[in-house]
């Protein structure tokens, strides 16, 4: 059975039987790979010795290549801060480029502070999205040969919207995508004040035939401030929702039926910002779920914000910026994951499949009930979404008790996925954890 992603089926309604409580638990199952940051501060004296976040992370054949904003003082004394390059083949170790940074800033426009940035990979050219200020009220353009050495646009490519309008202060890219012939920009925005005041920024989308001219979405049916002049197109939660006062860093990537997104919010004063989901057919009308699916605080910092999410090796991968608990203005990059497994509930499976003793020391039970006699594979995943073990049995109706002997296998956060492949086919998938 060909697999799909977790995030497509949750709206897309391929299948009528899928059950909401099921995929609620399933696209919360983000865990840290590691409990430490992979990307920390440089060396003391050095240009990033204090903060180091934004990571945009693309995959290079069997490279991944990470562009972050790097400062030596902590992030609310606004020191001059630029961009720095590092690559790594796990996305755990983390190789920094000697001649880093790659890219400071050099025109008045860009006011001495880089923050953030896209990075895509066209053709034999590197294409990099930046954001100038903290946050600033322009994006640059810049490309390179090598990733190493960058050309800058002179002009900003992008900018704030006018005044009175709610991206009238600053602008942040965060995701480029080329579908087709067409650039598509996921951007942050807002109004004044952020982060000490409420802003309320949200998130937009510009469109460009070449990377340099865009132009930002606009509903013709808001004719008025805020939204004369263009539209987000995720906006802030309703009055007492967890993403309230701000959408913000659009982490967007495309689907076989449109394109999913995970993105920051939170509420004002509150210092445990988290992710949330949200999927879309064209990249304008976005449909959240409810709830964060990565919440703060890790074990390591406090206070989530964006970085670059990508699905690969049949997991989504996600680099983070996080703040670090002994020194709140001093963000740091952690890298988390979760399964690409199909949450679909089969009809030939009566009851949810239940696992018990979870968690676990050396061994465990599966426990599901048969409408009809069928062939089931019980698939076990590790968080990295390997697969570990298959179970292949033909089970007759009823209730049914498989054990899984785990020993061998290191202690850690597994995925149990039940099969079923015969008509009508489906699937049912657990966290479980072994001690």
């Amino acid at each position: 059975m060909k697999r799909k992603s977790i995030f497509k089926l949750i709206f897309t309604g391929l299948f009528l039987f899928i059950i909401m409580a099921d995929i609620s638990a399933q696209i919360e199952n983000w865990n840290d790979v590691v409990e430490y940051a992979v990307l920390s501060y440089g060396t003391n004296g050095e240009w990033d010795d204090r903060q180091v976040w934004n990571p945009a992370v693309i995959k290079d054949g069997d490279t991944l290549r990470m562009y972050y904003t790097g400062g030596y003082e902590i992030v609310w004394e606004l020191p001059i801060t630029k961009i720095g390059y590092a690559w790594s083949l796990d996305g755990i170790d983390w190789t920094r480029y000697g001649g880093n940074p790659v890219l400071s800033a050099d025109f008045s426009w860009e006011e001495d502070y880089l923050f953030g940035c896209a990075v895509i990979k066209d053709g034999d050219t590197m294409k990099m999205w930046y954001g100038c200020g903290y946050p600033g009220p322009a994006i640059g353009y810049a490309t390179s040969m090598d990733g190493k050495n960058w050309n800058k646009y002179s002009s900003p490519v992008l900018e704030a919207g006018p005044a009175l309008e709610w991206d009238d202060s600053y602008i942040v890219p965060t995701t480029v995508i080329k579908d087709g012939d067409l650039f598509k920009l996921w951007y942050w925005a807002g109004r004044p004040g952020f982060p000490a005041e409420v802003s309320m920024p949200q998130s937009g989308l510009a469109t460009s035939p070449n990377g340099i001219d865009w132009t930002k979405y606009d509903d013709p049916n808001t004719t008025v401030a805020p939204f004369a002049h263009s539209d987000p197109v995720l906006k802030h939660g309703f009055e007492g929702n967890w993403d309230e006062d701000r959408a913000i860093y659009p982490m967007v990537l495309k689907d076989g039926t449109g394109y999913e997104m995970l993105y920051a919010g939170g509420r004002f004063g509150y210092i445990d910002q988290c992710l949330g989901y949200a999927h879309s057919d064209d990249g304008i009308i976005w449909e959240k779920h409810s709830e964060p699916v990565f919440t703060s605080p890790r074990s390591w910092g406090n206070t989530i914000y964006g970085g670059s999410v990508l699905n690969f090796d049949t997991s989504y991968h996600l680099w983070y910026a996080c703040f670090h608990t002994e020194l709140l203005a001093g963000p740091k990059i952690g890298y988390a994951s979760a399964p690409d497994v199909p949450v679909i509930v089969s009809k030939s499976i009566e009851a949810k499949l239940k696992v018990y003793p979870n968690p676990f020391l050396s061994s465990t039970t599966f426990e599901f009930i048969q409408i009809q006699s069928s062939v089931i594979q019980i698939i076990i995943y590790n968080h990295l979404g390997k697969q570990v073990e298959v179970i292949e049995q033909q089970q007759l109706h009823g209730r049914q008790h498989i054990v899984w002997n785990a020993e061998g296998l290191p202690a850690g956060i597994y995925f149990c996925t039940l099969e079923t492949n015969d008509p009508p086919a489906g699937r049912q998938t657990i966290k479980i954890i072994k001690l």
